[in-house]
């Protein structure tokens, strides 16, 4: 008779709901990365276009070419700042994710302890019967030799 654990299917989908947690987290920080690198970009962007302005400013460029490159610094700079809005949301994700898989994996966890204290229990009363058996067979054993040994009442 082997070990059968009665909430097998229970924790078959406990780990399926956990891997599904693993790949909703990879899948929720794969955005939050690619926004981390369009912000350094854009905080290049927003140097090349600060130091194109002080350029014009510099070189006493018109006023239509400087209001031109204002609206560009002021243009990176409202893209950068909605880009740090974005990955602030995506942070709220990442988070509600990563709760999302530690909740399933302490959730498996719990049923796999309950496992193997229902697999050591089983054991012990395997054990335990096994023991008996053996009891068993000593004792008819010695009540068997002790009928077969001769008496030594009648002897004398």
């Amino acid at each position: 008779m082997a070990f059968r654990f009665r909430l097998d299917a229970v924790l078959r989908h406990r780990r399926h709901r956990e891997d599904a947690a693993v790949l909703g987290l990879a899948e929720s920080e794969r955005p939050l990365q690619s926004l981390r690198v369009r912000l350094t970009a854009l905080a290049g962007d927003a140097i090349a276009s600060r130091g194109a302005l002080a350029d014009g400013a510099h070189r006493g460029g018109t006023g239509a070419l400087l209001a031109e490159l204002a609206r560009n610094v002021e243009a990176v700079h409202a893209r950068s700042a909605q880009c740090a809005t974005d990955i602030v949301e995506q942070q709220a994700r990442v988070e509600k994710a990563r709760a999302t898989l530690v909740d399933a994996t302490r959730a498996r966890r719990v049923l796999e302890r309950l496992q193997e204290s229902a697999r050591a229990a089983y054991a012990s009363r395997i054990q335990a019967l096994e023991q008996g058996q053996s009891d068993d067979l000593a004792s008819s054993g010695l009540l068997w030799r002790a009928a077969q040994a001769p008496d030594p009442v009648e002897d004398a």
